[in-house]
């Protein structure tokens, strides 16, 4: 949560620029998310061919625990941030305007 006096928000998001301003700070985050996934799917990829190959040649499968941790980590965490933006960004062109920012008192 921001602060009622906020001039922008935690994610980048300035309050009262330009819809172009916001759809180009989204497609930052969506390439961030991709670039997540598919990292996290290729640690993924490596962890299980180290952990075949190491288990095929006698070797320990403990080798493979680092990429493997690593791709259940960053898959999950890019797949989250890929689709949560592209949604947000599929609403955004939707309205064609952007909601206009208040402060909610509780």
């Amino acid at each position: 949560m921001n602060a009622g006096s906020s001039i922008s928000c935690e994610c980048g998001y300035t309050f009262g620029q330009p819809i172009e301003s916001t759809l180009a700070l989204l497609d930052d985050k969506i390439r961030d998310g991709r670039k997540w996934a598919v990292g996290g799917g290729l640690c993924l990829g490596l962890g299980v061919a180290v952990a075949i190959a190491t288990a095929l040649m006698g070797g320990p499968i403990l080798v493979a625990v680092l990429p493997l941790v690593f791709g259940f980590v960053y898959l999950p965490r890019g797949l989250r941030k890929l689709c949560g933006t592209a949604q947000s960004k599929r609403e955004l062109l939707r309205m064609r305007q952007l909601p206009v920012a208040r402060v909610v008192e509780r």
